[in-house]
């Protein structure tokens, strides 16, 4: 058990990176949010100069809360789809006074609506609506390389360890010449 290449490793697969993906924060619409006005306008996310995504949104009153209505076009795997939802907003008190808006990830996975709270949804290369890094299950690449040096960390622990070691031996050679004497 534990052999040479006993892993499954290369057939695991690695969680998406949010570097990767286009986001949307609660603070894009925030002076729209605050004063409660129903708005409307484009968010475009710029690569090499030139929209790589241009998103229509509006901004309107739901059921005593607020929500951000999104439309867009999005090309993947050789089909267009044209995509036109609302995500909802909501808001909870701050200690010391104000509040913080938060989106309610609109997505459904294995038949449940998330309804999760979150600051940013996120848009990946691979899907069609924006969702939270939950269900969309993307990861931060710092988070990915954090375990690519854990043999050095492993190594310089061993390394401290032999150096402790070597000095409890010089000490007890002293201590021992001393005795001698």
């Amino acid at each position: 058990m534990g052999g040479f290449r006993s892993t499954r490793w290369r057939k695991h697969q690695k969680k998406g990176l949010v570097e990767n993906c286009l986001k949307i924060t609660t603070t894009l619409f925030k002076d729209d949010l605050f004063k409660g006005i129903e708005k409307d306008g484009f968010l475009g996310w710029p690569i090499d100069g030139e929209p790589e995504m241009v998103i229509a949104y509006k901004t309107f009153a739901l059921n005593h809360n607020l929500a951000v209505r999104l439309t867009y076009d999005k090309y993947i795997g050789g089909e267009d789809h044209l995509l036109d939802y609302s995500i909802p907003i909501v808001s909870s008190e701050r200690n010391f006074g104000g509040y913080r808006r938060w989106f309610r990830c609109p997505l459904i996975v294995d038949g449940k609506r998330c309804r999760r709270r979150c600051g940013k949804l996120y848009l990946p290369p691979w899907g069609l609506y924006f969702g939270c890094r939950d269900c969309l299950q993307l990861t931060y690449k710092k988070s990915q390389q954090a375990h690519k040096n854990k043999n050095l960390f492993n190594y310089n622990a061993e390394l401290r360890k032999l150096r402790k070691a070597d000095e409890l031996e010089l000490q007890l050679l002293q201590i021992l010449k001393t005795i001698e004497r």
